[in-house]
């Protein structure tokens, strides 16, 4: 009885919200000002002729509450990350479904009617300036299920389970035990609701609480629904306890051990279970947000393309009232019904866009009529009132509406005095042939149903306030909606499209109160890619100079690798093994000038690249790219050393012949001429740079004058700083 309590309250969740909108882009490195440029050349990288041009860090696309609830937590909380932002909307007004009507003394909506004041939504309304505009329903308003004709009230708090009348007392008795665990083990498979609840709960709950319940918020079929999707929060008590009381007492422990942050003192504290709205219905929600971002949000503007740039970030094209615009985004958040981000993402990625087609929208319509208080029921009322939040209808019970909102019971000022304003749901994916009525037929469908339990039979006819019909109204969380989101956001990431995201009800959730949750989700996951994003930025330019600094050392190294294997074997030949094998003894290799000189120049195009494609391609730290660059040089320098020192140690003088000089001709005593000086002022491309240090070193070598012929002369160079 317990377990059917806490899922009861579920029954009092707020209608679904609007199918909000937005997208993100990636990066764009030039940030400038939400203006359209007015220079009419300006093209996009693709070549493209605009209208306009924006470039900006964020584009939500869809002016819903869920886009706009988006772009409002990135203005306000990560204002740092996304400094330059923008929403646009194809519709001519902003809120999604949220759509609030003022008339003749009536104020009623014909999307969702309230949310559940969650500390997430109320934080939104305060920053939106809506603090004081906030109304609460009555805390102890009943809720009502219809019956074997009868509306029977839900339970609203445990002492409630042992006396209402809309379960037996068998079916009571299978709740509990099945809430304690003793009901048949889960199946191993993703279950629907309706197996869920019946195999935990029994039959009952499932018939009287459950189904009405999916039917009202869903507008679904439970046996379709999955549990896991749409009811995460009670799937999970099983999972984590065993049993929904053993998940239940488990919560509770954990909360208990974590110490519960301090509540925003700005926000108002709602008495008991309640709902809530606007003093101008929920509508107000929505034009406050766009109102404080300004020029931010852009109406009429319908999205045509999303193209990735080859570097970073995306071109989105638009239509809109001033032409075709184009405008250059970092990051792009869609918060669009998935059927229309479904056919943008096509091009892009095949894989996402058909998983997000796969999501079903059943129709819904919104009638509100109103009476007279005479035309109410006697036993429906409570203190001469009708009172309360509403009524449900299960399916089995031959009604075709879905249920029932008080409106001008549940908020004050939205109906005349005197009159009782009703806002009836009708449809759903059970009963999409009311697309095909006519207005006055899902009138008189409404006012049947209501005469059956709520109006008397022969009250006069309703006052028609409203008639809305919403042909795709509310994304279902079937069987296998959280693998084909997950397909969807998988496929984006692995075709590289970073910075691209998906939001709105189909994503987050159904209620008003999971789409503001799930944009401030979406907004820190928005501000920790471009942060991250920005910073990958900088390091790639710090890596720019790093790859330049790498280039210049390599090719200065080059340069010294070649002037010293040059002075070391002259003009005529070139030791081409030294500088991968540098203590192999006396590998000569016969070349022209020409021929060392071609090999230079190829050591001098080849390797300095070498170490821009290690920074870049292995993404190496600086010091390793230099030092492997470097690795192909450094032996050449070696054996000039080497070479030195042997011809040194070897020489047949008593000490070796150090000839030091610039331009002059030097002999020694007793061992013949031994060659001329190399000129310094003899500036040859190889020999200029070391005939300017000054210094130059020739010796003898005649210990292997066989391998010569006699007299040949060995000439050896090193610099000296």
């Amino acid at each position: 009885m317990a377990a059917a309590a806490a899922i009861s309250t579920l029954f009092f969740s707020t209608r679904p919200p609007a199918a909000g909108e937005a997208r993100r882009i990636r990066e764009s490195r030039r940030r400038v000002r939400c203006s359209v440029a007015s220079d009419p050349a300006v093209r996009d990288p693709g070549g493209e002729a605009a209208a306009g041009r924006l470039s900006v860090d964020c584009v939500v696309v869809g002016g819903g509450i869920s886009g706009l609830c988006t772009a409002q937590a990135l203005a306000t909380r990560y204002a740092g990350a996304a400094a330059e932002l923008l929403v646009t909307e194809a519709r001519d007004r902003v809120g999604g479904n949220i759509t609030t009507v003022e008339r003749d003394g009536y104020l009623w909506e014909e999307g969702p009617n309230s949310f559940q004041p969650s500390d997430p939504v109320l934080c939104m309304a305060v920053d939106s300036g809506l603090k004081d505009d906030l109304v609460f329903g009555d805390p102890n308003a009943p809720r009502f299920v219809l019956w074997n004709g009868k509306l029977r009230p839900v339970p609203s708090k445990p002492t409630d389970l042992p006396i209402f009348d809309l379960m037996s007392f068998g079916g009571k008795l299978r709740a509990g035990f099945g809430a304690i665990g003793i009901r048949p083990p889960p199946p191993g498979y993703e279950e629907s609701v309706e197996d869920f609840v019946r195999r935990n709960l029994g039959d009952e709950v499932f018939e009287r609480l459950i189904e009405p319940f999916c039917s009202g918020v869903y507008a679904g079929d439970p046996a379709k629904l999955s549990m896991k999707a749409a009811f995460g929060k009670v799937w999970k008590l099983e999972q984590n306890g065993g049993s929904i009381i053993g998940g239940t007492i488990k919560a509770i422990q954990e909360r208990n051990k974590k110490p519960k942050p301090p509540r925003d003192p700005r926000l108002p504290k709602p008495k008991g279970q309640t709902v809530a709205s606007f003093r101008k219905g929920l509508a107000m929600l929505p034009d406050a947000i766009s109102s404080r971002l300004g020029n931010k949000v852009r109406l009429s503007w319908k999205l045509t393309s999303i193209r990735k740039l080859d570097s970073q970030g995306y071109i989105l094209m638009y239509e809109t009232p001033e032409g075709l615009t184009s405008v250059q985004t970092r990051s792009v958040v869609l918060t669009i019904p998935s059927y229309i981000a479904s056919n943008l993402l096509r091009p892009l990625s095949n894989d996402a866009a058909d998983a997000l087609s796969k999501f079903y929208y059943p129709p819904v319509a919104a009638v509100s009529i109103s009476y007279p208080k005479e035309a109410i029921r006697k036993e429906c009322l409570i203190d001469g009132e009708l009172k309360g939040f509403g009524q449900l209808h299960p399916r089995s019970q031959g009604v075709e509406t879905l249920g029932t909102i008080y409106s001008s019971s549940l908020f004050p000022n939205r109906a005349p005095p005197g009159r009782v304003l009703l806002l009836n749901y009708i449809g759903g994916a059970t009963n999409t042939g009311i697309v095909s009525k006519t207005e006055s037929e899902l009138v008189e469908a409404v006012d049947r149903d209501l005469r059956k339990m709520l109006i008397n039979p022969n009250a006069d006819g309703p006052i028609v306030v409203g008639v809305r019909v919403w042909p795709q109204a509310i994304p279902q969380f079937s069987i296998g909606h959280l693998d084909h989101l997950e397909v969807a956001k998988a496929s984006l990431s692995r075709g590289g499209f970073q910075g691209l995201f998906l939001g709105g009800n189909y994503v987050a959730g159904v209620a008003l109160g999971r789409c503001v949750e799930g944009a401030y989700d979406s907004a820190s996951e928005i501000s920790d890619f471009l942060t991250n994003n920005m910073q990958a930025s900088e390091d790639n330019d710090s890596g720019k100079h790093d790859a330049h600094k790498v280039a210049f050392l390599v090719m200065a190294s080059c340069r010294l690798n070649m002037k010293v294997t040059r002075s070391l074997y002259g003009d005529r030949s070139f030791f081409c093994r030294i500088r991968f094998l540098p203590f192999e003894r006396d590998t000569e290799v016969m070349a022209d000038e020409g021929t060392a000189n071609c090999i230079d120049i190829l050591l001098a195009i080849i390797l300095p690249p070498l170490g821009v494609f290690l920074k870049f391609g292995c993404e190496m730290e600086f010091w390793i790219c230099l030092l492997l660059t470097l690795f192909g040089y450094i032996p050449g320098i070696i054996y000039a050393v080497y070479a030195i020192t042997k011809i040194r140690r070897r020489s047949m003088m008593p000490r070796p012949s150090l000839l030091v000089g610039e331009g002059e001709l030097w002999k020694e005593p007793g061992q013949g001429v031994l060659g001329g000086g190399l000129e310094g002022r003899r500036r040859g491309w190889g020999q200029s740079w070391l005939g300017r240090s000054g210094l130059w070193v020739e010796a003898a070598n005649e210990q292997h004058s066989e391998r010569r012929r006699p007299g040949d002369l060995r000439r050896a160079s090193a610099m000296a700083s």
